[in-house]
């Protein structure tokens, strides 16, 4: 008698076979049903954490935009105070300075408004003369 040695003294696999005859159908059933709950758990898992990176992402977003408008707002802020500024000059030297301040940013920001309001509804269909 010979014994079959194998390589490495692993243990060949044993080819899978049909379930055994004395596994019952409600077993089966049992064993499908956890495969299935445990497939929508994996599935539901994977969802939550790619709507959740979607946040994120808007999140990252939406903290740059609003970085991003408040730099505007600064920087227009500015330039209509130096065009004010340079408004005063142009005005006539007999006024009363503060008078002449007053008026300028009185008109700067007259303008600042009234572009404002057009842009904005231009943006909301009010305005808009494309539409033929």
């Amino acid at each position: 008698m010979e014994k079959a040695s194998t390589s490495g003294g692993a243990r060949p696999r044993e080819p899978i076979s049909a379930p055994a005859a004395d596994q019952d159908l409600p077993a089966l059933v049992a064993r499908l049903g956890d495969g299935i709950l445990g497939l929508l758990d994996s599935k539901i898992t994977l969802l939550k954490l790619d709507v959740q990176e979607t946040i994120r992402a808007y999140e990252r977003e939406t903290v740059a935009l609003a970085l991003a408008a408040i730099t505007v707002a600064i920087g227009v802020t500015l330039v209509g105070c130096g065009l004010a500024f340079v408004l005063v000059y142009a005005l006539p030297s007999t006024l009363d300075p503060l008078l002449a301040r007053a008026l300028a940013f009185g008109v700067i920001g007259t303008l600042a408004v009234i572009s404002g309001v057009v842009t904005l509804l231009r943006r909301s269909g009010g305005v808009d003369r494309r539409d033929g």
